[in-house]
């Protein structure tokens, strides 16, 4: 047993070997990018809100609240029973037997529209939301803190 310890110490080192292995080692402890994009995030301390450019940003404000408009509008036309939206209400189909239930179908369906309506302006808020607090941390940045990818 004492013999072949002697003869395992008695080995040259491999030097090209454990030069690979510092070499590993060093990459592990060095703070350079890496290839995978999770270790860079858990390598950043300061993490960045921001998801879009500047200009982006603005394009979504601008849509945001040109399509909050345009869908208040439309649910309100639609709530007061507007004549202009009678081709976009479904047909009620041959269930409908007097005036009565068709009226009743109508309004029914006017104030699901409307409703619909509402809920889709209130999305293009948060839309508008999202897109005010991208514009805010872009103005807030420093001029250094872009990057240019040509």
């Amino acid at each position: 047993m004492i013999g072949e310890i002697r003869r395992i110490r008695a080995r040259p080192l491999n030097w090209a070997k454990i030069n690979v292995f510092k070499r590993i080692r060093r990459c592990f402890r060095c703070p350079m990018p890496s290839i995978h994009p999770r270790v860079d995030f858990i390598r950043s301390s300061k993490v960045s809100m921001r998801v879009c450019g500047p200009k982006l940003s603005i394009c979504g404000l601008c849509l945001s609240i040109w399509g909050m408009l345009q869908l208040v509008f439309m649910s309100l036309a639609l709530h007061s029973r507007s004549v202009a939206f009678v081709e976009d209400i479904p047909d009620p189909g041959p269930d409908v037997e007097t005036q009565e239930q068709y009226l009743a179908h109508m309004e029914r369906n006017y104030d699901l529209l409307a409703h619909n309506c509402g809920v889709a302006a209130s999305l293009y808020l948060v839309t508008f939301l999202v897109s005010l607090h991208q514009y805010w941390m872009n103005s807030k940045a420093s001029p250094t803190g872009y990057q240019r990818y040509h």
